[in-house]
């Protein structure tokens, strides 16, 4: 009987040993199992990352190929245009000195045409211009003669007859008087103020009584008075 439990409990321990063994060799390939499924799990995500470095290195060249191509497109869209601006203000300054110049000879014309209309129309004649005058000829042969004083009263008249036959041109005393600066500048002569800054002041604010001409007028004079009768705003 002690035998047989001796036997039985071999068999008992022998078995429990296989179970024990054939145990320990399915955990053992399971955990070689689940370590490779890790391993391959990791090698995939690594290559899967790889793949999108990959990938999103490409997609950064690709685009600054992209932005480099726009960039040199838009510098010489600019250029372009740089120049096209340039062309056109070469055009309008061209066309602005034409204009100016075109102006010029129309003022020119057009003083010219004045010069013409006020010229002094005489004969051609070079000896003149080395010649003495009438009048001093005749005074040259006065004073030749050496009147006597007795004579210089005949002298006198002659040379008062030789204005009248030539009078001078200038304003008479009615239109001299006729204009307020020339009563004001006698009044403040006679009040011995004409000299004083207060005359000055005084006269320069009294209007004229016909207005100045044009060709009297400085250029910026001139165009003062034509913006003053353009202007809305001006007196009528």
């Amino acid at each position: 009987l002690a035998e047989l439990e001796y036997r039985a409990n071999e068999a008992f321990q022998a078995a429990k040993a296989r179970l024990d063994a054939e145990k320990l060799d399915r955990e053992t390939h399971r955990r070689e199992f689940i370590k490779k499924l890790i391993l391959d799990r990791r090698r995939a995500q690594q290559a899967e990352r790889e793949s999108l470095q990959e990938a999103e290195r490409k997609r950064m060249e690709e685009l600054k190929a992209a932005h480099e191509a726009q960039r040199r497109q838009d510098t010489e869209r600019l250029a372009e245009m740089e120049k096209e601006r340039l062309r056109r203000l070469a055009e309008e300054r061209a066309r602005a000195r034409e204009e100016a110049e075109r102006e010029q000879s129309l003022k020119e014309a057009r003083l010219e045409a004045i010069r013409m209309k006020v010229r002094p129309i005489v004969p051609d004649d070079p000896s003149r211009l080395l010649s003495s005058t009438a009048v001093s000829q005749n005074q040259h042969r006065l004073e030749q003669s050496h009147p006597l004083p007795e004579e210089m009263e005949g002298i006198e008249l002659r040379r008062f007859y030789l204005t009248i036959d030539n009078p001078l041109n200038t304003f008479t005393d009615k239109q001299l008087q006729s204009d307020r600066r020339t009563r004001l500048s006698a009044a403040l002569f006679d009040a011995g103020l004409l000299d004083s800054d207060y005359a000055r002041d005084l006269l320069a604010q009294v209007p004229l009584e016909r207005p100045v001409r044009l060709e009297m007028m400085t250029s910026l004079e001139a165009e003062e008075r034509r913006m003053k009768g353009t202007s809305k705003y001006a007196p009528r």
